[in-house]
């Protein structure tokens, strides 16, 4: 822009000295252009604003010398007249026929050609030097940002015939430049560690993650942002007079390393001495102060006050006044030091939704949008309601994003218009699977399922699995509208075939079973929902072996005195189940959460209605918390309980039903479904897990901030649990032993009462991985923390799953 302000001022300087030439209006006979070298005549004319058989006045000169100056394909523009022909004699300025980039490692050429196109550095274009000198240095720059400081990028121009140039961008990239140390000056207040602790740079070899962060590399921009969050730290504890007084960098004699000094005047804390809303309240003072974040002689906090802020804005918001200003003026008292805050509220109308525009669903249906929307249209606008509109759609599968946007009616200033834009992810999928997991050996299937089936929402599943101990068929689907007002209903069909392993640490025997299930869901808050589930299974037993089972599995099958002569006995069963359970949803998403809590309570029974049914109840709770700390990291809170107890011989819950515990979910570390009471090794199926009627497992994990890629999470993982048969089940002394050669054995170890000093615990690292093509991938590295005689380790676990 400057270097076009000098032409016009030259150009308009030269139109002046030939102004008695042309200074009479005349009628444009001929327009002729001198001076064009590799712009076509042509394309020079179309953007001059008269053509011929037009009068030329002395006014319009200037539109001519705006316009041609406009296109940047010339140095100078001057008018003249000859006769009734205008002229222009123009300097066009070098045409670009070659662009090279050299010395370039770490931005690669393919990165920096889009950059050059944008900016029209790029064969064709006409060479502008002030844009190649803002090229070189926001490459610099960007260098910098990556930790290359000492990077310096020139470029040579090489004037060749024809008015033609060829441009060399020579980039010198040095060596990485990282920070030796960060020391602090004038700070009384807090240590240099505390102070460290606000920046995100840090020095070289401190921190786990520098590896990937580049946290350690130097960059000026980073230091100004590290700068601001410093003076952000010290306002908020009080420091109201903070000043940054100089900040020194000092290069290493090799320029590899830094040595950053910050000098600081910290000054006197202040307390805040009152707070005060002022204007347009609309009658609700008492409301308002509930939204304060600090009250009076609290220490003077800016990020307190800027909470306040929104706190008020959003009160008003969720009230249909969406356009609320409210501006803060702290009076500062720097005798007493204090401060009185007062906020000023300007109210304007209030603001109802005209209309609300969906974008961005191309295969879902709008009504399925819209059913998750909690603003309304002709309703007053309400943040809140927008906020969980956001919300409940984020938490479907598939919509990966969702934004709203507002925007004012024109010519009113009581309207609005909302745009629901959501980004829709592939949600269905027809494939192959197969892979390996450490729980349940080779697997493999296909599956389609489809959880927007044909963009109505309701999902659509069908599919099967195969593996060493498990073979599944089963047919899904779900309407989470049945009904208009978010009643949802479902059904399943199914056929499972389990079969025992020894390498798998199951209870030995097989089972077939299938059914058919029928569910409904009650909406009772936006965050609360009922389940309603009624089933029929059938379930066979096979492979039975009586002489080596534990004792609550044989007094359950009531064995007669034909079975304890056959190796394998059978039994056959009905049931019919009733389940209820209560799900609180509050998650911000369903993919990877960051914060929110979710937690499903449900208790199933089954009632005797056929012959051979199973009668028992069992009580499950699950809870799940994500809580932000600092700094991208996340705290994941984890529990699981489940109990449960029979109606039939000695109240024994089902077998069948047993609870299993140890790998992944539960307690890493722990060979899969090994805890708990087992069988003893020297038995027939030693090593084999019985399963309890109780089970209570914990974690606490650390999620660290996604440094490579959202779709994978690292954490530092310590879990608990364990499996109980409550009450430890002892029918007599014999039942508990065998006698194998004249030599008496236990048949079963580790079979303990519920205390805290019996429950297993690990500590370790793991890694999820949400892969578009591979399915999630887990692995985990745990160290078992406590253990007894017969646990089973297993400290490298994982399970993944392939699709093509």
């Amino acid at each position: 822009m400057r270097s076009l302000f000098k032409c016009v001022i030259a150009s308009l300087f030269l139109f002046f000295c030939l102004s008695n030439a042309i200074a009479e209006s005349f009628t444009v006979h001929r327009i002729d252009i001198e001076g064009l070298q590799n712009i076509s005549s042509s394309t020079a004319r179309s953007y001059i604003p008269i053509h011929e058989g037009q009068v030329f006045s002395y006014s319009e000169s200037n539109r001519i010398l705006q316009s041609l100056y406009k296109t940047g394909f010339f140095y100078t523009v001057d008018l003249a007249r000859r006769g009734n022909n205008l002229v222009l004699i123009v300097r066009e300025r070098p045409m670009i026929t070659l662009v090279q980039v050299n010395g370039n490692k770490e931005i690669s050429t393919e990165k920096i050609q889009p950059v050059l196109t944008k900016m029209n550095i790029s064969p064709g274009n006409v060479y502008d030097p002030e844009k190649l000198n803002l090229l070189d240095k926001s490459l610099e720059e960007q260098y910098a940002l990556l930790g290359y400081a000492a990077t310096s990028v020139h470029s040579e121009v090489k004037e060749l015939s024809h008015n033609r140039v060829e441009i060399d961008i020579n980039v010198d990239e040095g060596s990485i430049v990282k920070i030796k140390s960060i020391e602090f000056e004038g700070n009384d207040a807090f240590s240099a560690r505390t102070l460290r602790k606000q920046f995100k740079s840090t020095t070289t070899g401190i921190g786990v993650f520098t590896f990937f962060n580049h946290a350690d590399r130097f960059s000026r921009l980073k230091l100004e942002q590290d700068l601001e969050s410093l003076t952000a730290f010290y306002l908020n504890h009080g420091y109201v007079r903070f000043r940054i007084l100089a900040q020194r960098v000092d290069f290493t004699p090799d320029h590899k390393h830094v040595n950053i000094t910050i000098s600081v005047s910290e000054g006197p804390i202040y307390h805040v001495s009152g707070i005060q809303v002022a204007g347009q309240t609309l009658g609700y003072d008492a409301e308002l102060t509930k939204v304060m974040t600090y009250k009076v002689g609290d220490v003077f906090s800016r990020q307190q006050i800027i909470d306040t802020e929104k706190n008020i804005n959003n009160f008003f918001a969720d009230k249909g006044y969406a356009f609320t200003q409210v501006s803060v003026m702290p009076n500062i008292n720097d005798a007493s030091h204090t401060a009185f805050i007062t906020y000023n509220v300007v109210i304007g109308p209030r603001v109802y939704v005209r209309r609300i525009n969906i974008t961005g669903n191309a295969t879902t249906n709008e009504s399925v949008v819209r059913r998750e929307l909690r603003q309304m249209e002709a309703a007053p606008y309400s943040l809140s309601a927008v906020n969980e509109s956001k919300r409940r759609l984020m938490l479907t599968s598939y919509f990966s994003d969702a934004e709203v946007a507002t925007n004012p009616v024109p010519d009113t200033n009581n309207q609005v218009d909302l745009t629901v834009d959501v980004k829709e992810q592939p949600s269905g999928k027809a494939s192959l699977q197969g892979g390996w997991s450490s729980q349940a050996g080779f697997l493999y299937g296909a599956n389609v399922t489809q959880p927007n089936f044909l963009g109505t929402g309701k999902y659509v599943g069908i599919g099967f699995t195969n593996s060493q101990i498990q073979q599944s068929y089963s047919f899904n689907y779900v309407n989470p509208y049945y009904t208009w007002y978010g009643v949802s209903r479902g059904f399943s069909v199914f056929y499972n075939r389990n079969k025992y392993s020894k390498a798998f640490g199951l209870t030995p025997y097989s089972m077939n079973s299938y059914g058919i299930d029928l569910n409904y869901g009650f909406p009772i808050s936006e965050h609360n929902q009922i389940v309603v589930d009624f089933g029929y299974n059938r379930v066979d037993l096979s492979h039975l072996d009586v002489t080596n089972l534990a004792p609550s599995v044989t007094d359950f099958l009531n064995l007669t005195l034909a079975d304890l002569t056959n190796t394998n006995v059978t039994r056959s069963y009905n049931v019919t189940k009733v389940s209820v359970s209560w799900t609180y949803g509050g998650l911000d998403r369903a993919l990877m959460p960051t914060r929110g809590v979710s937690n499903q309570l449900g208790i199933t029974a089954g009632v005797p209605i056929f012959k051979q049914s199973l009668s028992y109840y069992i009580a499950t709770d699950t809870f799940l918390a994500y809580v932000p700390i600092t700094h991208g990291f996340i705290l994941n809170v984890l529990s699981t309980v489940g109990y449960g107890r029979g109606n039939g011989p000695n109240n024994l819950l089902p077998f069948i039903y047993n609870f299993y515990a140890g790998g992944l979910g539960t307690v890493p570390g722990f060979a899969s479904n090994t805890l708990g009471p087992k069988y003893f090794p020297a038995t027939t199926y030693g090593g084999s897990a019985l399963g309890g009627n109780l089970l209570t497992t914990v974690g606490l994990h650390l999620i660290f901030p996604n440094f490579i890629s959202d779709t994978l999470r690292t954490a530092l993982t310590v879990d608990a649990g364990n499996v109980f048969q409550s009450p430890v089940y002892q029918r007599d002394t014999q039942a508990i032993f065998r006698y194998t050669n004249g030599l008496i054995s236990p048949l079963v170890v580790q079979d303990n009462s519920f205390a805290l000093r019996n429950f297993r615990a690990s500590a370790g690292v793991l890694v999820t991985w949400f892969t578009p093509f591979f399915g999630p991938i887990s692995v985990s590295l745990a160290y078992p923390l406590s253990k007894r005689f017969g646990d089973q380790l297993e400290p490298f676990q994982f399970a993944m799953g392939l699709s093509f």
